[in-house]
């Protein structure tokens, strides 16, 4: 099972992050990659500066076009 992190870690760089949102109905949400032709999670790099949660729910936005509140 995998867990949930509120911090970056200080040993190590994170370059990035992916996420499956899921809505109030129940629905987990993916995107379409159009260079690879394929379903998703979504997801990218960290910004500087930007928490892993800003950075989770901004690569919401940029990708399905939603307001995304990570909880």
């Amino acid at each position: 099972m995998l867990n949930d992190r509120d911090s970056l870690p200080k040993d190590r760089r994170i370059a990035g992050v992916h996420c499956k949102p899921i809505t109030e109905q129940g629905m987990i949400m993916l995107s379409w990659d159009k260079a690879e032709q394929q379903i998703t999670t979504i997801g990218g790099r960290l910004e500087n500066g930007e928490s892993l949660k800003e950075a989770l729910e901004r690569e919401v936005m940029e990708e399905v076009g939603i307001y995304y509140r990570y909880i």
